[in-house]
């Protein structure tokens, strides 16, 4: 009887800080979602073009200006390789550029 007791208040503890843990996680999730919402704010507000891309070379982040700069929309940009927006002649000297960077 007494090992039942124990499991019984082993479980409530576990389920306790599980609770407790799922709360934290919880509020991480939401300062998460308040910081990229002040990002996006951010470079929304830029004067300037940015672009940002992943490790594969494709783009995806861009701001207002960009679209404006390049002319393409927002959809049209996201998931395309950066070196659309690059000239040419230059394209093959631009990946070995990305590439070292995220070395």
């Amino acid at each position: 009887m007494t090992g039942d007791v124990n499991s019984q208040e082993q479980l409530l503890h576990e389920r306790e800080t599980t609770h407790r843990r799922l709360d934290e996680l919880e509020d991480e999730v939401e300062e998460l979602r308040r910081s990229e919402a002040k990002f996006r704010l951010a470079a929304e507000s830029l004067p300037t073009a940015m672009v940002m891309v992943n490790e594969q070379g494709q783009i995806v982040l861009v701001n207002a200006q960009t679209e404006k700069l390049f002319g393409y929309s927002r959809e049209e940009l996201l998931g395309q390789p950066v070196e659309m927006l690059v000239s040419e002649r230059f394209r093959d000297n631009h990946r070995s550029h990305r590439n070292d960077f995220f070395v």
